[in-house]
């Protein structure tokens, strides 16, 4: 999934001169979350493994422009954020960076609007919560940031191609264990 959303590259190494006291504060938040409820807090650990990419994945030397620090940044806060309905505007102005530009610098580095990105990793992680938990469809909605359990049913069938519920009943989850559709 990583690689796919293009938080990783395959050519280029994973590890360089990383932000040793982000790494740790994320870790420590992991595990103490894991040893309260490790189950319950899944989606949330789940999230944070993914922060812990972002942060090793982030720029590997001094010499990266600022158009890839401020792409991936953005990116790091749209995952934390996937389920947040503020608007696009409060990143722009976290980042103390025009909105018209950030839009269009976004689009062009990664092939996608921002708003396309957050539903992708919404998505994503409604597949995980629908594989790992017994949340219903409202439930799942509600913790997304969805108006509805309707309107996220039509957007994920609309972008994986069936509905949560069959999802939900694939058989090669319960066959194969696997936590992705082939598609």
């Amino acid at each position: 999934m990583a690689v796919n959303s293009g938080i990783l590259d395959r050519r280029r190494p994973v590890f360089r001169n990383p932000d040793i006291a982000a790494i740790e504060a994320t870790f420590a938040e992991i595990h103490a979350l894991a040893a309260k409820d490790a189950v319950g807090n899944q989606p949330v650990l789940s999230m944070l493994g993914l922060k812990l990419l972002a942060i090793l994945a982030g720029p590997r030397n001094a010499s990266e422009n600022s158009t890839n620090r401020i792409v991936n940044t953005v990116r790091m806060m749209l995952l934390e954020r996937c389920a947040d309905n503020r608007p696009m505007e409060d990143i722009a102005d976290a980042l103390n960076v025009s909105y018209s530009n950030l839009r269009r610098t976004f689009r062009v580095n990664t092939g996608m609007s921002m708003k396309d990105y957050q539903t992708e990793m919404r998505i994503h992680k409604a597949k995980d919560l629908l594989d790992n938990t017994d949340l219903s469809i409202k439930g799942i909605a509600a913790q997304l940031g969805y108006s509805s359990g309707f309107h996220f049913s039509n957007q994920f069938r609309k972008i994986v191609g069936c509905p949560p519920t069959e999802w939900r009943t694939r058989p090669d989850i319960a066959s194969a264990g696997s936590v992705s559709k082939p598609e």
